[in-house]
């Protein structure tokens, strides 16, 4: 595969950084959906329509996912979706940590774990280690896109669901 163009990223680790520098710092809130791949963002459109009691539509949630939406509904939920993400995501305010690690986890798929760290509300203990993982998957004419938010890949659907790559898989003791 030729490697991307115009600036697309070229690493996993690259993709999760830009998305991150744009959620917590671009003007236009439709530059933190681009970055997205197309199930992810087809999920998160369902989940918005399913959340506004809108009956199941793939016309509706199709437009909602494109990635230069003129649906009436999209402001909103990119609004919505910016507000989490700048909550969620705050640990990447100031970048991604130079110690995150990727690894592959399908055919042009890398799962990419960030750490942070997260207050363990013992106050004797101070913060502890906790990660975040991001599963991208590269494209041929876009680089690195991100795939999923999570260990988990998003499956479109009425509801939407996800569905766990075998080897990333929790072993129970």
């Amino acid at each position: 595969m030729p490697p991307p163009t115009g600036g697309a990223p070229s690493s996993s680790l690259q993709a999760i950084a830009m998305w991150a520098e744009r959620v917590h710092h671009a003007p236009d809130t439709r530059e933190l959906w681009v970055p997205l791949d197309t199930d992810l963002r087809m999920t998160i459109a369902q989940s918005f329509l399913i959340g506004m009691n809108s009956r199941p539509d793939d016309a509706r949630a199709e437009a909602l996912a494109a990635r230069d939406s003129a649906d009436p509904w999209f402001p909103d939920m990119l609004q919505r979706c910016a507000r989490h993400w700048r909550r969620f995501y705050a640990f990447l305010a100031a970048g991604v940590p130079t110690a995150s690690r990727s690894q592959p986890v399908g055919a042009d798929m890398e799962l990419t774990v960030v750490p942070t760290l997260a207050h363990t509300g013992a106050p004797d203990r101070g913060p502890s280690a906790t990660s975040q993982a991001f599963i991208t998957r590269l494209s041929a004419d876009r680089g690195w896109l991100i795939a999923a938010l999570g260990y988990k890949l998003p499956v479109p659907g009425w509801p939407p669901t996800e569905w766990t790559i075998p080897h990333l898989r929790k072993r129970r003791p």
